[in-house]
């Protein structure tokens, strides 16, 4: 059984600082434990979660002849999303947060052990194999998501409000570092192996076992008790119009531009790299590079996040993610080394995105609200991101195929023309960013992002490198603080 808050550990019961109100009470020992488990939880969850997209999974998907396929399976993960709503919503009324979150996140991912052994018990006929791979994929992701919702929902009760930033920052940073790391030797595993079935399931066999021993850690997590809601106010349609508010609004039509235009990128990227030569190794070192971008500057991001706002980090990784796209499209001509320049500015700018969605997300609902209104980011995101891939693989791909044959150009062309697109609509989710409402008390966002865009980069990066090696103590209220560029006092204080 999941541990309950521990209130006789110690003689004082504590709220800890900036806990929203209403906030169940733990005291700082048992808050430490139950931080630090469910942290550790999801980084060896990422030995399982670096499987169930992306490269290898398409890889694997193009090794069993399903290649043609690929965007039909990147759309059945987002229309899953869609069925969120129901789950949230039988949550929200119930308050049985933890069945739900062993129940739906625990046994369904044994699922996979069928899905990767598809060629050795599935009828020859491909059509019927599509099939039920794509079922047995429905499945595992609506009930995952349900499961989902409910931890976001824990963690959103768990961990302190002035303490998220870092607290996301730090978990982010670990799980990235595993997932290129793992995704690595993974790739590397799968090569030497010639890509063969039985690699891919050693692969996904130590995948699961690991995301089962994910939910185990937080049998000791504790849990404070949910918000419910009853009577009228736990009717659908109440709740729906309860978490999407006009703040919210606001906040998924900014996103909603920028996740259409992320699964273009989905299957546009994969189409480039193979498009200039790259195989499952040499996607995968791109990823880990990517990880060592992430890991300097995602704990900066964390603290810039916790002392300025997140309508600032947000606004500033919006705007940033305009330039990547663009430099992709020089792959055609500079090969790896436009990949490599793109992963390294939308790395820095995806983790600013990442931890202030997720710090808006928790900070734009009332508590009792809070399930409902993740669900309703998936279901949107979902819907999105679905006609999207598919726009993108069944509309665009073809025109441009079309228009390319008729004058000479190849597949490196479309992915090209796609880039541009998303180019286009990353300018005008930048300049709908700058529109968001705030959420916080935090000085004006327009103040944080105009210093972080007139800063002297160069002076940034020497005043970042200074603060790596140094240690807080030594700079905080003495003269050498005043000798640090504004970029790199966010951490200070």
């Amino acid at each position: 059984m999941c541990a309950e808050i521990d209130t006789t550990e110690e003689k004082r019961e504590v709220v800890p600082p900036g806990s929203s109100a209403g906030e169940t009470m733990m005291t700082p020992s048992a808050l430490k434990r139950s931080v630090f488990l469910s942290a550790m939880g999801s980084v060896i969850g990422t030995f399982f979660f670096a499987l169930l997209g992306g490269n290898i999974w398409n890889r694997y998907l193009e090794a069993v002849g399903m290649i043609n396929q690929i965007d039909l399976f990147m759309a059945i993960t987002a229309f899953a999303s869609v069925l969120q709503i129901f789950g949230s919503w039988a949550l929200q009324r119930s308050g049985k947060r933890q069945l739900y979150f062993f129940g739906l996140l625990g046994l369904p991912r044994t699922i996979w052990f069928a899905m990767i052994t598809v060629p050795l018990w599935a009828p020859e006929d491909q059509n019927i194999r599509v099939l039920i791979l794509g079922a047995m994929a429905f499945v595992y992701w609506v009930t995952s998501g349900w499961g989902s919702n409910a931890w976001f929902s824990w963690m959103r009760d768990l961990v302190p409000e002035r303490y998220r930033g870092r607290y996301w920052a730090y978990r982010s940073i670990m799980i990235t570092v595993v997932s290129a790391t793992w995704g690595l030797y993974a790739g590397y595993y799968l090569e030497e192996m010639k890509l063969s079935l039985s690699a891919f399931e050693v692969i996904y066999g130590v995948g699961v076992v690991c995301g089962l021993l994910d939910i185990t850690c937080f049998f000791w997590v504790g849990h404070p008790k949910m918000e419910v809601k009853h009577g009228e106010e736990a009717g659908m349609i109440r709740m729906i119009k309860a978490a999407m508010h006009p703040k919210f609004l606001k906040f998924i039509g900014v996103l909603s531009i920028l996740w259409f235009s992320s699964s273009f990128e989905g299957l546009a990227g994969y189409y480039m790299m193979r498009g200039i030569g790259m195989e499952i190794y040499s996607m995968q070192m791109l990823g880990l590079f990517g990880t060592c971008v992430y890991v300097v500057f995602g704990i900066l991001w964390g603290f810039f996040l916790d002392r300025y706002g997140s309508k600032a980090t947000f606004i500033i990784g919006m705007t940033g993610s305009i330039l990547p796209p663009f430099i992709v499209m020089l792959a055609p001509y500079y090969g790896e080394v436009a990949l490599y320049a793109a992963a390294a500015v939308g790395t820095i700018m995806s983790a600013a995105l990442g931890l202030s969605a997720m710090n808006l997300l928790c900070s734009l609902s009332k508590r009792e609200d809070q399930a409902m209104t993740v669900a309703a980011n998936s279901v949107i995101a979902g819907a999105v991101q679905a006609t999207g891939v598919l726009v993108c693989g069944r509309i665009l791909f073809p025109v441009l195929k079309s228009i390319g044959s008729h004058f000479g150009y190849g597949p490196l062309f479309y992915a090209m023309v796609i880039y541009a697109i998303i180019g286009v609509m990353r300018i005008v989710s930048g300049i709908w960013s700058l529109r968001m409402p705030e959420v916080e008390a935090k000085p004006p966002a327009v103040i944080a992002v105009r210093m972080f865009y007139t800063t002297n980069p160069l002076r940034a990066f020497y005043s970042m490198g200074r603060f790596l090696i140094a240690k807080s103590s030594d700079l905080v209220h003495k003269k050498g603080d005043t000798d640090l560029h504004p970029s790199a006092r966010w951490r200070l204080g």
